[in-house]
């Protein structure tokens, strides 16, 4: 996470800077890193965004930023003081269930089939071991969530199958999208995939696309 210097380590920083008053040195806070590079640091410029107002509300209203520090020699850079929380988000990210896999796991009534599949799924998208079944859970039962599971997994590892559709995708700050970037109407959640239709191309035959049709003419006479 350093890179050695004859000055010391350097790193970057994803930083919050607060204007504290006319006269006055603003504040500067370093959120996440340090990172290796200047690029890896901003792109994370828009969790650090996102995680400090849970933490400080004023902080929405604050401007963020890449700041390189370099360290004298024998001292080490410090931890982002939002490090832990950002590893806990995208933890709980990667572990966001797609729409079948939610409707899946939903659906089981049984309390140790439930608890042993949610178990499962969340070992499965962490790359982890998968545990022990309980006690009250048949051998068989246990199996066939493990097996079902697996497969519901490596499906949300892979893709293709939206970019088939859509094509390639793309990650944003807003939760990424599967669709070109100029047209980032397909978008990723806690349920999967969404499809939101883009506003400057109305559906034929809605009066949206009639209105916009009638504006166009309006406006090539006028």
């Amino acid at each position: 996470m350093t890179t050695a210097t004859e000055t010391g380590p350097v790193g970057f920083y994803v930083t919050l800077r607060r204007d504290t008053g006319p006269g006055r040195e603003p504040r500067t806070a370093f959120l996440l890193g340090p990172y290796d590079t200047k690029d890896q640091a901003e792109g994370k410029v828009w969790r650090g965004r996102m995680l400090a107002p849970k933490v400080d509300g004023r902080a929405a209203f604050d401007a963020y930023g890449v700041t390189k520090v370099t360290m004298p020699p024998g001292a080490a850079l410090p931890a982002g003081k939002l490090n832990a929380m950002l590893a806990d988000t995208e933890r709980d990210e990667r572990c966001w269930p797609t729409a079948e896999a939610d409707t899946y796991l939903r659906r089981i009534r049984n309390q140790d089939k439930a608890a042993h599949a949610w178990a499962v799924w969340e070992a499965l998208c962490l790359d982890e071991p998968v545990p022990a079944r309980p006690a009250g859970l048949s051998a068989m039962a246990a199996q066939a969530v493990e097996s079902r599971l697996a497969e519901l997994a490596a499906a949300k590892r892979n893709p293709a199958p939206c970019q088939a559709r859509f094509g390639p995708s793309a990650a944003y700050p807003d939760g990424g999208t599967c669709g070109k970037p100029a047209a980032d109407h397909i978008r990723h959640g806690p349920q999967g995939h969404r499809y939101v239709p883009p506003l400057e191309d109305p559906p034929q035959g809605s009066d949206l696309h009639k209105a916009a049709t009638v504006a166009t003419v309006k406006g090539r006479v006028s």
